[in-house]
């Protein structure tokens, strides 16, 4: 009976040993190595070696491509995701009827790198003419509400908006009245689109005489209701945007001065900014601008927030002499880049109401040497590239992946190509008469189908079709519907 209990005791302390000391060392051993695989972290075979990749997510439009890295395939269709070791790739997607994708890509260990921006081209495009015209002078879209808009004559401000849909591209059009802006015989005028409000309901016209400039808005709903801007403002007007956040406003650039227009009273706010040279207005409805350098102080950037009573100066250390400036908002972050001869700045900020006295502090993300001289400076639809035009080549900064980018593509005519984001990863330009794609870095250059150059194209909210303009093979041109998803 002794020699039972006393083994029966050993047991015990033997199962108290397992269940408080080896179980819970056992489970941190699977935690760790669950934690690392989670990381990226995998054996290396060849040196018998521990090292951290990062994870890769793939994606395609349309989904279900193969994805094929360094030539091997991995199992399953986009959308999926592998942790591969760190450094150069060559990675493929290839879907049946669809042109493949490739690209060389650098893994960051310990990264997240999202390739799940690529649009997959059919092999074959398939064009169906939808409208037909004579003549046309302007094109203008809309990407939020997808509606092109064509002006067919440069001297009637009427405007046809065709929604850019699967079905029927239902069309409308709209006219400015007569009585609503002046004319001469012996000076005639011109009219060109400038900008649609963001409901779409209006759009701004500006009408040249000579050199006599006068700003019109169209009402599509109600023609009868366009306004000239320039009779209510009673004020020379070089430079307008309707405000993006609220339709009742817009801002006027008027000898060096930026006011606030309101539609509703008619009235202009006290100057928001002195001095200004130009002016843009951020998807956020933030206004930035320039001013220019006086005999008392310094050329500066600065920025109206909506509904402000004034605007305020930006200092951005080691921007002397700016040319450019352009405010952004990327993953709930604000940047601005400014250009100055031979450089690019882009800066991360938190902006405060520019009428607010709180301290600003903007820190430089990046500086990129480019031409003394650009042409262009934009952000991209979500606010991540930062594209800067120089006279043959354009310069694109990744703030994701604080990667610059140079895109040379051929171009028809010397003064260079037109570059148009069709989304928020991809342009458009055209050379020898047709439309290419490519991606913001400039690769994987698709070439689509004839367009007439300097004409907008725009995508179904599905990516299922694109709308562009065609030249016809008899005289004028075509509305055209290229299926890009089969």
């Amino acid at each position: 009976m002794d020699m039972y209990r006393q083994r029966s005791k050993r047991a015990q302390q033997i199962r108290f040993l397992l269940t408080y000391t080896l179980v819970p060392m056992l489970i941190v051993v699977v935690v760790t190595v669950f934690v690392l695989l989670v990381l990226g972290y995998r054996f290396d075979s060849s040196d018998n070696s521990v090292r951290q990749g990062g994870l890769v997510q793939y994606d395609t439009v349309p989904g279900g491509a193969r994805v094929t890295v360094d030539g091997v395939k991995l199992g399953g269709t986009t959308r999926t995701r592998e942790n591969i070791a760190a450094g150069p790739h060559i990675v493929s997607m290839t879907r049946q009827g669809y042109l493949p994708w490739q690209k060389t890509v650098t893994v960051e260990s310990g990264i997240i790198l999202w390739l799940t921006y690529p649009r997959l081209v059919p092999q074959e495009l398939t064009s169906q003419t939808l409208y037909d015209y004579e003549t046309l002078a302007h094109t203008i879209s809309h990407p939020g509400e997808r509606l092109l808009g064509i002006q067919p004559l440069a001297d009637q401000p009427t405007l046809i908006a065709i929604q850019a849909d699967n079905g029927d591209a239902v069309r409308s059009e709209s006219t400015i009245p007569v009585s609503v802006y002046e004319t001469d015989d012996k000076t005639p005028s011109e009219f060109a689109p400038r900008q649609w409000s963001e409901s779409a309901r209006y759009v701004l016209f500006r009408q040249t005489s000579g050199d006599k400039a006068t700003w019109l808005m169209l009402d599509r709903d109600q023609p009868e209701k366009s306004i000239n801007i320039n009779r209510i403002a009673g004020i020379p007007i070089d430079d307008i945007v309707l405000s993006n956040k609220d339709e009742r406003y817009a801002y006027i650039l008027s000898q060096g001065v930026i006011r606030r227009l309101s539609f509703s009273d008619s009235t202009l706010s006290a100057p928001l900014a002195r001095s200004v040279g130009s002016m843009k207005q951020s998807l956020e409805g933030v206004i930035s601008y320039t001013t220019l350098a006086t005999a008392d102080a310094q050329a500066s950037v600065g920025y109206v927030t909506p509904g402000a009573s004034q605007g305020r100066s930006i200092t951005l250390p080691g921007v002397n002499n700016p040319q450019m400036v352009r405010i952004a908002e990327f993953d709930r972050h604000q940047y601005v880049a400014v250009t100055s001869p031979g450089h690019l700045d882009v800066f991360r900020i938190s902006l405060h109401p520019s009428d607010s006295d709180a301290s600003l502090e903007a820190r430089l993300v990046s500086s990129v040497s480019i031409a003394k001289q650009v042409s262009e400076l934009s952000f991209s639809p979500n606010g991540r590239f930062v594209v800067a035009r120089e006279a043959q080549s354009t310069k694109v900064y990744d703030i994701e992946l604080r990667k610059v980018s140079t895109i040379t593509l051929r171009s028809s005519g010397s003064a260079g190509t037109t570059l148009r984001w069709i989304d928020d990863f991809h342009m458009l330009s055209s050379y020898d008469g047709t439309l290419q794609m490519h991606e913001f870095d400039g690769e994987n250059v698709t070439p689509l189908v004839p367009a007439t150059p300097g004409t907008d194209a725009i995508l179904t909210s599905n990516g299922r079709y694109m709308y562009y303009i065609a030249p016809s093979k008899d005289k004028g041109y075509l509305v055209e519907r290229v299926q890009m998803i089969l």
